[in-house]
């Protein structure tokens, strides 16, 4: 899964993602993965956030992000 990672994050200019965990995956015709980040901008050092990437792998091995979803923590602490 790490190669997966990082194959389709280096394709993407500006953040940087870094995994903390797999949170699921789903086969049908190729494969889901759901993977919790941490992300940084890369030009702005204190703008930090954690996202939900959704990466597809297809039959052919084709691998690409299907979505990137920020998770704003603050949503939770009430």
């Amino acid at each position: 899964m790490q190669t997966i990672f990082d194959n389709v994050v280096k394709k993407i200019v500006g953040v940087s993602y870094y995994p903390i965990t797999v949170l699921a995956h789903q086969e049908k015709s190729g494969t889901n993965y759901a993977v919790l980040c941490y992300g940084r901008i890369s030009n702005q050092n204190d703008t930090q956030g954690v996202y939900v990437l959704t990466i597809n792998v297809d039959e052919h091995n084709i691998q690409e992000i299907v979505s990137i979803a920020n998770i704003n923590l603050a949503d939770y602490n009430k």
